[in-house]
């Protein structure tokens, strides 16, 4: 199963449990990504649903469904 773009909203820090995306860092890419973050999506795997905080190029690629 790859993962599925389930939601998409503006971001929001609120829908978000991890240190970097509250702090408005994109959770996606991690710590190496230093784009700005534009968006928050929420996201379906094998692990269930899960809110992540997302860049542009992140975004994009979501809505693709590059993964």
């Amino acid at each position: 199963m790859s993962t599925e773009l389930v939601e998409e909203r503006p971001f929001d820090a609120w829908l978000h449990k991890g240190e970097l995306a509250a702090q408005g860092r994109c959770s996606w890419h991690g710590r190496t990504c230093q784009e700005p973050v534009i968006a928050s999506v929420l996201t379906r795997d094998r692990g269930g649903e899960v809110w992540h905080a997302v860049c542009h190029r992140a975004l994009d690629a979501l809505r693709r469904s590059e993964f």
